[in-house]
């Protein structure tokens, strides 16, 4: 089946959910690269870094169930804002965190918000045609691997603390630029917008 969105809306829709996860995957690189880094300085050992990821993991499961819900009841675009609003201060707290124990509480809000890859799979399905899902979800995946590339590079060359700033301003510009140019592309949410619009017209 066609998308049910117009060409042009699709389109824009594609474009800002592609730049949004390139740009996502190189604040997540950076991050990664200098948590380490940090966890070590504040004393912490090996299994401290490890925690600091099954933190994060934990976060995804519950995460995940929770926000798939609200991205099929509320839209894919309020779980996008969620999760970079998640990362944002989930790395903010990294900035201010002088024991390992605000590292680990620093990766929850970021575990939990982040569902960036669920949600932009969500979109681009929402926009392409059947036939052409699968080259839209490898050039997403694609993306996906650059900005993964960029990134630990990235965060690897900055110093700690420019790494969580730039970190925090990448997660910070993608709020409003989602929330100003990035149409809803859930279809039971524009079914139900464009029934309530017939039925008050018709009143």
């Amino acid at each position: 089946p066609e998308s049910h969105l117009a060409p042009e809306v699709a389109a824009l829709a594609r474009r800002i959910c592609l730049m949004a996860v390139i740009v996502d995957y190189i604040g997540v690189g950076m991050m990664r690269t200098c948590l380490p880094f940090y966890a070590l300085q504040m004393g912490g050992t090996a299994t401290t870094v490890g925690a600091l990821e099954a933190c994060y993991g934990v976060g995804q499961v519950v995460g995940a169930t929770v926000m798939g819900r609200v991205s099929d009841k509320y839209g894919r675009k309020i779980v996008l804002l969620l999760s970079f609003l998640g990362s944002a201060i989930g790395y903010g707290m990294v900035g201010v965190a002088t024991t390992t124990t605000g590292l680990l509480m620093s990766r929850v809000p970021v575990g939990l918000a982040k569902q960036t890859v669920a949600v932009a799979r969500a979109v681009v399905a929402d926009c392409v045609p059947r036939a052409d899902l699968s080259a839209a979800m490898a050039r997403l995946t694609g993306l996906m691997a650059s900005g993964y590339v960029v990134g630990p590079l990235l965060g690897g060359y900055l110093s700690e603390a420019n790494c969580v700033k730039l970190a925090v301003a990448l997660f910070v510009c993608l709020v409003p630029i989602t929330m100003l140019f990035l149409p809803e592309t859930n279809p039971a949410l524009i079914a139900g917008a464009a029934e309530a619009r017939n039925l008050g017209t018709s009143g």
